[in-house]
């Protein structure tokens, strides 16, 4: 239940956040017009342009908010304890198209005359048929989302879930699998969840790029995370990799779980300037686990 809560809450957040980016966004698109605001007939060499521009601006936008509902989607399915799939599923669907809607009826609300209001109509149709066709696009084809909005992904660290889903999609789904796969599976995502909580922690506070001194006790985190992620690959059977993918034992013993390998190497290793062993452990770590993550990605 905690999860659900959670879940709901960071889109909730995210909700407002997207309203405001969304009506920054478009001002900012249509704000040459006001050049014209005196005039009756502003020139269509003008107006049209800028409001294509727009136009082309929310569509962008909503569809991003689709692909950010189905990563919030896919990181909290592949939690271990989550069993309910289809409700974080149906929840994330109704908040895709519940926040068009409701900024439709804020627009609503202000319109002055009733061409106008239908004008609001047309686009709140327009646009929830747009996000509705993305969202499922987007579930079904996970690999679709990182083309276009895979730089945004990043930023909120979700590029890993829709990466991870896109290949896994019968890790997710106990019903699918052989009955002696099923404590594999679950194993398969406390590893995945464990790595990727490790990742968290050694991001910035401030989301930049920066290097930043990690507190002692984040940094115990992280190596217990690794640690317990490093031990629980070990309990996966080959065989069920080799029934999810030919390729997958392979990739993940040497280049997923070797690379974090390396990562917990390398911070157990001298680090303290650019050469040193550990920061070169540590960077072999990363590359190994990228290359990983693309051969996965694209499945």
């Amino acid at each position: 239940m905690i999860n659900f809560i959670i879940f709901n809450v960071i889109l909730l957040f995210a909700g407002l956040l997207a309203l405001f980016i969304l009506s920054i966004g478009v001002m900012a698109c249509i704000a040459p017009m006001a050049l014209f605001a005196k005039s009756e007939n502003p020139p269509k060499i003008v107006t049209l342009p800028l409001l294509g521009i727009a136009g082309a601006y929310q569509i962008y936008f909503w569809c991003f908010w689709s692909a950010f509902c189905v990563a919030m989607t896919f990181k909290f399915t592949q939690k271990p304890e989550v069993t309910w799939d289809w409700l974080y599923w149906i929840t994330g669907f109704m908040w895709c198209i519940s926040l068009i809607s409701w900024l439709a009826y804020k627009e609503e609300q202000s319109s002055k005359s009733p061409k106008e209001s239908h004008g609001i109509e047309k686009g709140t149709i327009l646009y929830s048929f747009i996000a509705i066709i993305a969202f499922l696009a987007f579930a079904f084809f996970p690999s679709l989302i990182l083309p276009p909005y895979g730089w945004a992904l990043k930023v909120f660290g979700l590029h890993g879930y829709v990466g991870a889903k896109n290949a896994s999609n019968k890790t997710n789904t106990t019903s699918n699998l052989p009955e002696q796969f099923v404590d594999d599976r679950i194993t398969f995502a406390q590893v995945k969840q464990l790595f990727n909580d490790a990742m968290d922690l050694t991001k910035p506070p401030d989301n930049s790029c920066r290097p930043f001194d990690m507190p002692k006790e984040q940094e115990v985190q992280l190596r217990a995370k690794l640690n317990e992620g490093i031990s629980l690959s070990k309990k996966i059977d080959d065989s069920f990799l080799d029934y999810l993918n030919a390729d997958l034992k392979n990739n993940f013993h040497n280049k997923y779980v070797r690379g974090y390998e390396l990562i917990l190497e390398g911070l157990n290793s001298d680090t303290s300037n650019e050469n040193s062993i550990g920061v070169k452990k540590q960077l072999d770590g990363s590359k190994l686990i990228n290359e990983f993550n693309k051969w996965w990605t694209p499945l």
